[in-house]
């Protein structure tokens, strides 16, 4: 019997914080067919919390050091990991800030360089307005260098949404170039269960309470300080709610001193990093989504395939609405309160909403199987 040679695919970057991209890239590799695809990792962290898994897995993680602290080692040691041999180097990105990588594997003649958009804006705090500036400005330079000439940089462009396509890639080329993966899941992982909901919520002691549930990484992006503000003032009016934050990042000490100095946090729980999200989302009541700006939240997504009723930012795209118990809200605290108080009093009725999620074409399942064409090279932008 024959043995086809498997197709190695690297992956950048991988991070240890289990955020949105890392989340895509690990979801995508449990659903891939191992027969034909094994996929390697680049990482800036010093370390990865899940390696012996990927490992055990015969993945390959290469860790090189972060470009902030020697940008000439950082190219140089990404330029041996792309000389090693790959058939495709996928590279996740939110924003331009160069086109190094790009550079480094069409040099090498990786067969498939895909660039993929996984947001649409940047995050720099307001005191820093001169430093956004001069992000942005960069981003839109470069933008408009890659989009007179990607074909040098790439052989494919794909986004998350029609948004984040058009922040990375320009709007001519979001037209009739780049491919939308959406963040698909594994939707039976989120189908209600009130067995786990119960049992959880008493694990948590979150019996008898109105919780309200936020999943996302600790920066300025998923705005917790807004969260937590808003969740002050629904605490005097329902004593009976609890707040309940998963995740981790560089404010999650901040957002917890926040909720201290308010004198909440009896009321906050603070879980950090979980495996267990789907079980977690059947403890909540509603989802909170305030983020300044998204590409396409798989938060969101989950959270509507576990029949939540989510309650999301203005800023987040509309391509996320999947069930019409989704409400887009503008960023003021008053309108949320008002929002969530009174979801507090209804009595919406938790459904199965796999169908649903499944039909918009968010079922992982499939979406891997048109990944496993642009990894064979069978899609060309």
């Amino acid at each position: 019997m024959i043995t086809l040679k498997k197709k190695r695919i690297l992956q950048f970057p991988l991070r240890n914080n289990r955020g949105g991209i890392a989340k895509y890239i690990l979801e995508n590799w449990r659903m891939i067919n191992k027969n034909e695809f094994i996929f390697d990792f680049l990482t800036m962290d010093e370390e990865i919390d899940f390696h012996d898994e990927l490992i055990s897995e015969g993945c390959k993680i290469h860790y090189v050091c972060a470009p902030w602290l020697d940008r000439e080692k950082f190219i140089s040691e990404v330029d041996n990991v792309f000389a090693s041999g790959y058939d495709t180097v996928h590279l996740h990105t939110s924003r331009w800030t160069g086109t190094e990588f790009e550079e480094i594997a069409m040099k090498h003649a990786i067969p498939n360089v895909i660039v993929h958009s996984h947001n649409t804006d940047i995050a720099v705090p307001p005191e820093q307005s001169d430093k956004f500036n001069r992000f942005t400005e960069r981003h839109e330079m470069i933008k408009q260098e890659f989009s007179l000439n990607w074909k040098r940089y790439a052989t494919n462009l794909c986004a998350c949404s029609d948004l984040a396509a058009r922040w990375l890639f320009g709007d001519e080329l979001t037209e009739t170039e780049v491919h939308i993966f959406k963040n698909a899941i594994d939707v039976d992982k989120y189908r209600s269960n009130n067995a786990e909901r119960e049992r959880y919520r008493h694990e948590l002691d979150l019996e008898n309470c109105f919780v309200i549930g936020h999943v996302g990484r600790f920066c300025q992006q998923k705005n917790h300080e807004f969260i937590i503000k808003m969740f002050k003032n629904i605490s005097k009016v329902l004593p009976s709610s609890r707040l309940l934050l998963i995740g981790n990042g560089p404010d999650f000490e901040k957002i917890n001193s926040l909720a201290q100095g308010h004198n909440i946090a009896n009321h906050v729980r603070l879980l950090g990093l979980r495996g267990d999200i789907p079980e977690l989302l059947q403890t909540m009541d509603v989802f909170v989504l305030p983020s300044l700006y998204e590409g396409l939240p798989i938060s969101l997504v989950e959270a509507q395939a576990s029949g939540l009723k989510c309650f999301v930012s203005d800023k987040v795209s509309s391509e996320a609405q999947l069930l019409p118990s989704t409400h887009y809200l503008p960023l003021q605290e008053h309108i949320w309160q008002e929002a969530l108080v009174e979801a507090a009093g209804s009595k919406y009725k938790r459904d199965n909403t796999s169908a649903i999620i499944e039909a918009a074409g968010f079922s992982i399942k499939e979406s891997v199987k048109v990944l496993e064409k642009l990894y064979r090279g069978e899609l060309r932008g």
